[in-house]
C-alpha cells in the first residue's frame, strides 16, 4: 500500500528514497506498520504561504485493516545510532553549562554522580 505524506520544506532535505518508516493509524489502535520512502516530489506545493513536499511511502506489512483515506502518523527514520544508552530528555540536566545525567554511584547511601553524555 502506498501512502502520500506532506513534509515541510524545513524537513525535506533529510528525506530520501529508501529510508525506513513507521506508520500508525488513528483508527487502528496499538499497531505499527513498516515500510520505506519510495519517492520525494522534486517540487513543493505552497498553500497559505506554507510549502510542503509530497513524499510517497510504501508499507510492506499493511493488512486488511488499513484502508485508503485513513488518517495516519508516519515517522521517517532519517538517522540511527547503534550501541548507545538512551535516556529520557527530562533526565538530562545542566551543570556548569554542561549537559549531565545523574547516575547512582553508591547503592548504600544513594549518592548521585554527575556524568557527561
Amino acid at each position: 500500500m502506498l501512502v502520500d505524506l506532506n513534509v515541510s520544506e524545513i524537513d525535506i532535505p533529510l528525506v530520501q528514497p529508501g529510508q525506513q518508516v513507521i506508520a500508525t493509524f488513528d483508527a487502528i489502535l496499538a499497531k505499527e506498520y513498516h515500510g520505506q520512502v519510495v519517492s520525494v516530489a522534486p517540487v513543493g506545493d505552497t498553500v497559505n504561504g506554507i510549502t510542503s513536499f509530497t513524499v510517497t511511502v510504501e508499507l510492506s506489512d499493511a493488512d486488511a485493516e488499513v484502508r485508503s483515506g485513513m488518517t495516519s502518523a508516519v515517522s521517517i527514520i532519517t538517522s540511527a545510532v547503534d550501541d548507545v544508552l538512551m535516556v529520557p530528555n527530562r533526565a538530562i540536566r545542566l551543570l556548569d553549562g554542561e549537559r549531565v545525567v545523574y547516575v547512582l554511584r553508591d547503592s548504600v547511601n544513594g549518592t548521585p554522580e554527575g556524568r557527561l553524555p
